[in-house]
């Protein structure tokens, strides 16, 4: 039986549910089953990992033939309930999570060929597959879906009672690349990314074990202006030394609002008033960028970060998670820093 993550997961609609058990039945334990991982602010509905084959997106359907009113690769017209609705394929949802999650995983040297004709891709493959559970092979031929998704990609209502359902997402893995048996890290890796170990939700907690392993990270002074003019240094030193303004952001932990306007003001006002250009919100040529936290998933093509207000009473699982993986998977060039740890 495959090894499902959460263990006790509780799909949502009947063809969740069927999918789910069409799964434990039909894949060995060499499969690792998400349910509705979180992928930045997307959670598709199930991701299949093998250590022998890669990785496989699902995008569950419970549409019936009468539902289904126009095709198109990106947009379908759906009938729902006597309301006419326009709605993006399930091709491009399922493939819109691919690049997603393989957006995310090329931030993981242990995802990474290191060497070789392909050094800088990903290790292992990451396809997709739209799984109609209320459709025979036969309706998805009359209803024209296999001329808008390549048949490869389309599993049915008879796929259910396949016996040789692993095959068939082997098939669809390997037309990909083939790879060699993965290493039990690219497992933790993936775990990381798409079902973390949430740490116990009492905020008393969560701060002890927090301040344990990143108090060697955090720079921490009496209050926010302190702060913030440490920071204003730090960057001016970093112009000095020829880095652009532009590659370099701060991310606001909470934007509450100060005796002198929101925080993200504030760490405007203080820049200005030590010379250092800046953007609120956007990214502007020759400034530096300030976001909320909320946005440092898009970090990607900044040189140097800080993270501002760092507050462990409202550090949320999302931002924990955040943290983490910064940490974890992140270039060195990370200031954090608090005037509140409390």
């Amino acid at each position: 039986m495959v090894i499902l993550y959460p263990e006790a997961a509780l799909p949502k609609t009947q063809g969740e549910q069927k999918v789910l058990g069409a799964l434990r039945k039909g894949l060995s334990n060499a499969w690792h089953v998400f349910h509705e991982p979180l992928i930045h602010e997307t959670r598709p509905d199930f991701v299949l990992y093998s250590p022998y084959y890669g990785i496989i997106i699902l995008e569950v359907k419970d549409y019936k033939a009468s539902t289904i009113q126009k095709l198109s690769p990106d947009i379908w017209t759906i009938v729902s309930e006597d309301t006419v609705k326009q709605l993006t394929s399930p091709l491009k949802q399922a493939r819109d999570y691919a690049y997603e999650l393989i957006q995310v995983m090329e931030s993981s040297d242990a995802l990474i060929n290191t060497q070789g004709a392909f050094q800088g891709k990903l290790r292992l493959p990451v396809v997709y597959a739209c799984w109609f559970v209320n459709l025979s092979w036969d309706d998805v031929a009359k209803i024209g879906i296999s001329e808008v998704i390549p048949k490869q990609w389309i599993l049915t209502a008879d796929d259910l009672l396949e016996m040789k359902l692993e095959s068939k997402f082997v098939d669809i893995l390997i037309s990909k690349f083939k790879i060699s048996q993965l290493n039990n890290e690219v497992l933790t890796t993936i775990k990381a990314f798409l079902y973390p170990e949430i740490l116990p939700l009492t905020i008393n907690v969560r701060q002890r074990v927090w301040f344990d392993d990143f108090k060697k990270n955090i720079k921490t002074f009496p209050n926010f202006v302190d702060e913030m003019l440490f920071i204003a240094t730090e960057i001016r030193h970093l112009h000095t030394r020829r880095i652009q303004l532009d590659h370099i952001s701060i991310y606001y932990f909470q934007n509450q609002t100060l005796k002198t306007g929101t925080v993200a003001e504030e760490i405007s006002r203080i820049l200005i008033s030590m010379g250092v250009s800046n953007s609120l919100n956007f990214r502007e040529k020759e400034s530096v960028c300030i976001l909320s936290f909320d946005e440092i998933k898009d970090h990607s093509t900044i040189d140097y970060i800080f993270i501002v207000g760092c507050s462990f009473s409202s550090l949320t699982e999302e931002k924990e998670l955040s943290l983490k993986l910064i940490f974890r998977y992140s270039p060195p060039n990370i200031y954090i820093t608090s005037s509140d740890l409390s």
